[in-house]
């Protein structure tokens, strides 16, 4: 499990360098962005998604949603249902689906614009809520010792 947080932590800090760019702009025209899907369980029928802005919409019966937003940033934005919430990483004019069950939120699959840097996101947030300190802390004085010799 150790390994897995070395691969993963490289590909994100690589992946949102990549995006800070300065010839990238920050802001975006307005532009639809949709975030829909499907989270079973729930304990309360309302979802946020919140950024600068929340915005809130129901869960029907069983557990269907549907955001759609007009977003000028991209970004991380929380998706929140009762007290549990998933980051989710949005560009404006993404189309974004997601199927996760209430009582395991980590355990999310998702489709359409930018599936893959959302899960690895959420890989990543999962290994390091389960990471001991000291390991978090190891690996960062490591990789502060490295960076310090190059």
């Amino acid at each position: 499990m150790m390994h897995f947080k070395y691969i993963i932590l490289p590909i994100l800090v690589s992946f949102f360098s990549l995006l800070g760019c300065k010839n990238k702009p920050t802001t975006y025209k307005p532009t639809t962005t949709v975030v829909e899907g499907q989270i079973t369980s729930a304990e309360t029928p309302i979802i946020i998604l919140k950024g600068d802005q929340e915005i809130k919409s129901t869960l029907d019966p069983t557990g269907k949603f549907f955001i759609q937003t007009e977003l000028i940033k991209a970004g991380i934005y929380k998706l929140i249902v009762g007290y549990r919430s998933i980051n989710i990483f949005i560009v404006p004019g993404d189309r974004i689906s997601l199927q996760a069950d209430y009582r395991n939120i980590t355990n999310i699959h998702f489709k359409g614009d930018h599936s893959n840097e959302n899960k690895y996101l959420v890989s990543y947030e999962m290994a390091i809520s389960n990471a001991p300190d000291q390991d978090f802390q190891f690996f960062m004085d490591k990789k502060k010792k490295t960076s310090l010799k190059q």
